[in-house]
């Protein structure tokens, strides 16, 4: 059981963003040190901090622009078939009022997407404030009650005040978080979802996917888990389990594939229900009718049979780290393995432990920042 208290805990977001006393906040840095499970728990928190900036931004309707001057062809005739029956003849045209009074629609709607609401939505409410109770400020920092001890009248109680809502905000900040961080499939970007359900799915063993499916729900455990297995599981590298069939493929892959003709589709597809023989005839056909000119290169290094086949950064590493360091016996072995997979990445991989290098082979989709915080958090 974490040795954090509830008045631990109210101070925690506090603690992050640096604002408690020096006291207070070193009472909590030795609970911390002490306490494993409760530097996991501080640690939850400070994920939860840095993923806000992935949540998704609300954006507008995509047919708000037609939806606008739609409403507005209605509303304009409307407006000028009431000023007819209105008007006593003869008079003035209508038409510089219904000028004017159509720009001032116009301006109305800039102002409403600036403020970030749809047209003819009715506005929230602003939440009405109800002061903390009595013992709320026992509960905070050593600093703030000292503060609010130090005032009298209004400035104390706008004090408490600024102090309370900045703690509800982080409090919404946080229930926000638990919502919209993933632990659900469903959660996940699209890109991320397409790669698990077209890539790393096939790669996992059945205890590995059983293992993912029971995180499911639990942030920030399903993450961890999932970013953790693709890293285990480079798309170049074989492991235990990978496609065996047609259908199992990644579409780009397929349609890739498509290019080079039905009969040489037939000489794959009487591999299949193996592993790896399914990848080794898929990459070698790949090969076989790759060029200079028009190499065939599968998504995110997978079965990589030359140096095209990877990425930037692996071509670098290759390159500029590998290469150098390998003796001319070496680098008879890696060339003799291009052109045939598993053996093309496997030798990479062979010769880079030799030589203390680590390969950085493709792992996972998306900027590298929106998941290291999984990786820091399992290796503390």
């Amino acid at each position: 059981m974490s040795a954090l208290n509830e008045e631990d805990r109210a101070n925690l977001a506090a603690f992050l963003d640096g604002e408690l006393d020096e006291t207070t906040s070193q009472a909590l840095e030795a609970k911390l040190n002490r306490d494993p499970q409760a530097r996991d728990e501080v640690e939850a928190l400070r994920q939860a901090w840095s993923m806000l900036d992935f949540l998704p931004r609300p954006e507008s309707s995509p047919n708000f622009t037609n939806r606008t001057m739609e409403r507005l062809t209605l509303i304009v005739p409307r407006a000028q078939s009431t000023l007819t029956m209105d008007r006593k003849p003869p008079g003035p045209s209508p038409m510089p009022l219904l000028l004017a009074w159509g720009a001032v629609v116009l301006l109305a709607l800039a102002g409403s997407v600036v403020a970030g609401r749809f047209l003819w939505q009715v506005a929230e409410p602003e939440p009405v404030y109800v002061p903390p109770s009595d013992d709320w400020l026992l509960r905070q920092p050593k600093a703030h009650r000292e503060q609010a001890a130090a005032l009298q009248g209004k400035d104390r109680d706008d004090f408490i005040k600024r102090l309370h809502q900045e703690e509800q905000r982080r409090d919404k900040e946080w229930q926000d978080a638990q919502r919209n961080l993933p632990s659900h499939y469903s959660d996940l970007p699209s890109e991320i979802l397409r790669y698990y359900e077209e890539y790393l799915r096939f790669m996992l063993t059945k205890e590995e996917r059983e293992r993912l499916d029971k995180a499911e729900g639990n942030w920030p455990l399903f993450p961890q888990t999932l970013v953790e297995l693709a890293d285990i599981h480079p798309p170049a590298l074989p492991g235990q389990e990978g496609c065996r069939s047609m259908n199992q493929l990644p579409s780009a892959v397929r349609d890739a594939l498509k290019k080079i003709g039905k009969q040489n589709l037939k000489a794959i597809e009487v591999h299949e229900k193996q592993w790896p023989g399914f990848a080794m005839a898929v990459s070698a056909l790949a090969y076989s009718k790759s060029t200079s000119k028009k190499a065939i290169v599968f998504p995110y290094e997978l079965w990589p049979t030359h140096e095209r086949c990877l990425l930037p950064p692996m071509q670098d590493f290759l390159n500029k780290k590998l290469r150098p360091a390998l003796s001319d016996d070496e680098v008879r072995t890696l060339n003799k393995a291009v052109g045939k997979w598993p053996e093309f990445p496997r030798t990479i991989q062979e010769l880079a432990r030799d030589h203390k290098l680590q390969p950085p082979w493709f792992t996972f989709p998306g900027p590298p920042e929106q998941w290291d915080s999984y990786r820091i958090h399992k290796k503390q």
